[in-house]
């Protein structure tokens, strides 16, 4: 088990296991040493792979960086998106899809990380300044801040990196060029406030001696099990989402503004849209993941829609600072089916009561009124589809005949073990040129001899149309992976046409997507996943 240890001087400070590796790493460049703080951002990137530096073994820190370069590292630093060949197309006039950053560009466009100039060009080879950062790394991050409607387009940014302490600690214009040093502590800042480990990094910044130990790891001792932790996914803002019976998950986040003292919590009181009978609790924590109380039904609340909190003063455990803006997650936590938790039920937080009350003066209260607040809804489920993956590779040859195979696609699930999950309804886009035509679409399945017709629905785009799976036999609808079977007729087509099958549409809880499904107890239109939920292999001709 490896453990975090800060040498100061002599002293070997213990501090747990992280998940970054913050020892030097920058003297590997040819033009090192660099100055503490770029070293500290340099090393981390390196660690983590998001830059190698320049071909002839320089990293240059003091040079500038356009558009595309600094997308391709914030992209890389990400831990959370995985960028393929595939992603390449000329998403932009000026972004052709034969370019190095095509990929890059392209799918930070369809994560909605970049959105071009009000012109529609990219302009990738463009120098990147301060600001235009700022978005790009707080879209992928998924800041969150308010601005007044007269700010400038790039405060809201700038907010929500203040917010988050991933600002540059520097005073630097926001229409000024960033250095490759300055992109360096930017990207390795809010990655390491990703990971919980901001305070760990800054250090390393200041020139102290982070390093890592392999001292094992002192066992724990024995206390009654935990709740299931909360997924990874649930970091804010929370989305909509499968709430797991027998588990805890996120439904709600905000953020209290504190005025001129420093203020202790006193009363919490969340009021749900609707009564939540599988909910045994919900659990109020702060933004980094620690505990602060469970919150329980309001007795005087006969529509049992009420959860509440109080505390004694110094009884909550939390001080917030004055002046100073604190996230706070809600996760509720369902009962297991012997408990009487049963899906499809909906839990959607309505509104909130925050009271606190001056740790100096504790008869000094006032109300705070949640901001910045995310209050989605969410279902109960005894299954979810985690991942939904194209197996096959990114391009394949096409050529007439019966029967060709185009997609295969895995559905990855986790479950209650007496949960019956399987896929009712598949809709898959099919993107053809002009003169490729296939007709009799199947679906199949490994370990089967079954096959399932499927239904064509011509769309507005010649090199559109949709193929409906309806109702699919449960033997199919239970296999871990499907495959689509089509009849192909190039008779009409030209060399380089090309085809290709996916599965866009995610879906909401007021949308069907093109994944629809039964978890044995009710059926789901929707499932958690951006768009497009999985792109199949491109048939060229």
């Amino acid at each position: 088990m490896r453990r975090l240890l800060i040498t100061l001087g002599a002293f070997l400070i213990p501090l747990g296991a992280q998940a970054l590796d913050y020892r030097d790493q920058s003297l590997m460049y040819l033009d090192a040493p660099f100055l503490p703080a770029e070293a500290a951002g340099i090393s981390v990137l390196t660690t983590i792979g998001a830059v190698e530096g320049n071909p002839d073994g320089t990293f240059q820190p003091r040079r500038t960086l356009n558009r595309a370069e600094f997308l391709k590292i914030a992209l890389a630093s990400y831990p959370r998106i995985v960028v393929s060949l595939s992603d390449a197309s000329g998403c932009f006039p000026d972004v052709r899809e034969e370019d190095w950053f095509s990929r890059y560009v392209c799918l930070a466009k369809k994560r909605g990380v970049v959105s071009g100039y009000p012109d529609g060009f990219f302009r990738p080879e463009n120098p990147v300044n301060y600001a235009e950062a700022l978005k790009m790394l707080g879209e992928l991050y998924a800041y969150t801040a308010y601005a007044d409607a007269d700010a400038e387009w790039f405060e809201i940014y700038v907010q929500a990196a203040q917010n988050h302490r991933t600002a540059l600690p520097v005073n630097l214009a926001y229409d000024r060029y960033l250095t490759r040093g300055q992109m360096a502590r930017l990207a390795a800042a809010f990655r390491a406030e990703y990971e919980g480990e901001l305070n760990y990094y800054r250090r390393a910044e200041r020139g102290e001696d982070v390093v890592v130990s392999e001292e094992a790891e002192p066992e724990p001792e024995e206390e009654e099990p935990l709740p299931p932790s909360p997924r990874k996914e649930s970091l804010v803002p929370v989305k909509s989402s499968f709430l797991m019976v027998g588990q805890r998950g996120p439904i709600a986040d905000f953020q209290l503004f504190t005025r001129e003292n420093p203020v202790e919590l006193r009363i919490v009181k969340v009021t749900l849209e609707r009564e939540a009978r599988t909910l045994s609790g919900i659990y109020l924590f702060t933004g980094s993941g620690k505990e602060i109380a469970k919150l329980k039904l309001d007795v005087y609340d006969r529509d049992d829609e009420t959860w509440i909190v109080s505390f004694e003063p110094g009884q909550s455990g939390l001080i917030l600072s004055e002046r100073t803006g604190s996230t706070f997650v809600l996760q509720a936590q369902l009962r297991r089916l012997h408990e009487r938790g049963f899906s499809e039920e909906w839990v959607k937080v309505k509104k909130m009561f925050v009271m606190v009350g001056e740790v100096v003066d504790p008869t000094v209260q006032y109300q705070i009124v949640p901001a910045s607040a995310h209050y989605p809804a969410h279902q109960t489920v005894q299954a979810r589809i985690t991942r939904v993956e194209n197996l096959l590779s990114s391009t394949g040859s096409l050529d007439q005949g019966a029967g060709k195979h185009f997609a295969s696609f895995l559905f990855e699930t986790e479950k209650d073990p007496v949960a019956d999950f399987r896929v009712r309804h598949l809709r898959f886009h099919v993107h053809n040129a002009p003169g490729i035509r296939v007709t009799n679409w199947e679906l199949r399945g490994e370990g089967t001899e079954r096959r399932y017709a499927c239904n064509t629905e011509e769309s507005d785009s010649q090199e559109l149309s949709l193929v409906d799976c309806f109702a699919i036999p449960e033997e199919l609808g239970r296999l871990g992976i499907l495959d689509l079977y089509g009849d192909v007729d190039l008779s009409q087509a030209s060399h380089g046409d090309t085809l290709q099958v996916n599965l866009e549409v995610p879906g909401s809880l007021s949308e069907s997507g093109d994944v629809r499904w039964t978890d044995g107890s009710a059926d789901y239109q929707w499932i958690e996943s951006p768009a497009p939920v999985a792109e199949g292999r491109v048939w060229r001709y």
